[in-house]
C-alpha cells in the first residue's frame, strides 16, 4: 500500500456514497474527513452525527440531525460538511459550530466538486427530469439542465472543476442489441470477459449523456451496453469511472468509450475514490480494497469478525495528502488506517 501511495502521490478527500439505491437508509455508517485532516465525521442509521477525534478516534460530540445520513462530503475548506438523506436531500451544516447552514430538497445521486464549491444531482423525476447545481457554501442553485424526458437517472458525476456532469441512464430493452441466452455464451469466457459479453448480448442498453456547465446544455449522448444502478460515478481529469456493487466497473473515455474492469473481491458494498481519482477504495464482507486506477493492482486487508456477523464496509475517506484514511461499516464501527492499508485504530459501538 505504502509503495502505491508514494508512486500514485495519492491524496484522498471524499467520503464515499454507499451502493444501495437513494432512498435506502444506508444500513450502518460512513465517514468523512476534511482536507486538512482536522474534522472527522461519521454518520448514517443513527441519524447522528459523529465527531471524532482524528488520531484516537475518541467520540467528541454527537449532533442528532433527524435524517437517515447516506454519504457525507466536506467542502474544500473543511468550514461546510454536506449530508445526503434518505430523502434526497442534502443538509448543510457550519463546522466551526455545528449549526445547520441550509437544506436543499429533490437532489438525488449526489455528486460534489468541493475544489469548484458546487454539488449536483437530479430532481428525481421522471416526467420532467433534470439536473441540478449549487453552490456549497450555502445551497443556492446556481443552474439546471433539463434532460430528455424518457431518461431515468442511474447514476451522474460532476467533474472535479465543475465544468461537466456525465450521467447515465438506467437500462431499457433495445432492439438493436442481440440477446444471446444464457446457456449459449461461450463457455470459455471467464472473469470480466464473460461480463462484458453477457452486457453486450442481454438486449438491453442504458443512455450517457454529458452536460456542459457553462452554457447549461446537453453537449453529447449516445447509446452504451453498460448497465449499472447501484455504484458510484466519478470524473478522473477528462476520463469517467464507475464502479458498481456487482464489480462490473468501467472506464469511459471522452469520446465516450466504455472499458470494463474488476477489482479485487466480489461485491462491492462500500465504494469510494482518492481526491486524485488515483485509487479506488472498496470494500465488501470484512474485506476491504486499494486499488490502483492506472494500473489496477491492488492491496487488500480484513477487519476482524464481530460476532453475529455479517459486517460489511459502507464508506471511506480521507486527507489531502493520504496520511490519514479511514472506513466505517454496517456494524457501526469507524476504522482508522495507516498508510500501508493496514488498521491503525477503531471507533466501536456508536
Amino acid at each position: 500500500m505504502k509503495t502505491i501511495l508514494i508512486l500514485l502521490g495519492t491524496t484522498l478527500l471524499f467520503a464515499v456514497i454507499p451502493t444501495t439505491r437513494a432512498g435506502t437508509p444506508l444500513g450502518g455508517l460512513t465517514v468523512a474527513v476534511s482536507g486538512d485532516g482536522h474534522h472527522v465525521v461519521a454518520g448514517g442509521d443513527t441519524r447522528t452525527l459523529l465527531v471524532l477525534d482524528s488520531n484516537k478516534l475518541d467520540v467528541l460530540a454527537r449532533h442528532w440531525i433527524g435524517t437517515t445520513i447516506r454519504s457525507l462530503v466536506f467542502n474544500q475548506s473543511g468550514s461546510v460538511l454536506a449530508v445526503h438523506d434518505s430523502a434526497d436531500s442534502v443538509h448543510l451544516f457550519a463546522t466551526e459550530n455545528w449549526s445547520k447552514i441550509a437544506e436543499v430538497s429533490k437532489v438525488a445521486n449526489f455528486s460534489a466538486a468541493p475544489e469548484a464549491g458546487l454539488f449536483a444531482g437530479q430532481n428525481g423525476s421522471y416526467s420532467d427530469p433534470l439536473v441540478g447545481l449549487y453552490q456549497f457554501d450555502d445551497g443556492v442553485p446556481k443552474g439546471s439542465v433539463a434532460l430528455p424526458k424518457d431518461f431515468k437517472v442511474a447514476m451522474l458525476a460532476l467533474k472535479e472543476d465543475g465544468s461537466k456532469v456525465a450521467v447515465l441512464s438506467q437500462s431499457a430493452k433495445d432492439e438493436a442489441e442481440p440477446k444471446v441466452e444464457r446457456g449459449d455464451i461461450p463457455k470459455e469466457l471467464m472473469g470480466i470477459e464473460r461480463k462484458e459479453f453477457e452486457q453486450r448480448n442481454d438486449g438491453d442498453t442504458s443512455g450517457y449523456l454529458v452536460i456542459d456547465v457553462a452554457s447549461e446544455a446537453i453537449e453529447s449522448e449516445t447509446v452504451t451496453f453498460y448497465k449499472e444502478r447501484n455504484g458510484e460515478m466519478v470524473y478522473a481529469g477528462d476520463e469517467v469511472i464507475i464502479v458498481g456493487y456487482s464489480n462490473v466497473n468501467t472506464k469511459v473515455s471522452p469520446e465516450g468509450e466504455f472499458t470494463l474492469f474488476q477489482v479485487e473481491g466480489s461485491f462491492n458494498y462500500g465504494i469510494g475514490f482518492s481526491h486524485d481519482r488515483s485509487l479506488i477504495l472498496t470494500g465488501g464482507l470484512a474485506n476491504y480494497t486499494f486499488t490502483s486506477t492506472e494500473s489496477l493492482t491492488s492491496v487488500t486487508g480484513e477487519i476482524g469478525k464481530l460476532p453475529g456477523w455479517p459486517e460489511y464496509w459502507k464508506g471511506f475517506s480521507g486527507t489531502e495528502d493520504g496520511s490519514l484514511l479511514y472506513g466505517a461499516t454496517s456494524g457501526f464501527r469507524v476504522v482508522k488506517f495507516k498508510a500501508d492499508g493496514t488498521i491503525d485504530a477503531i471507533c466501536e459501538g456508536h
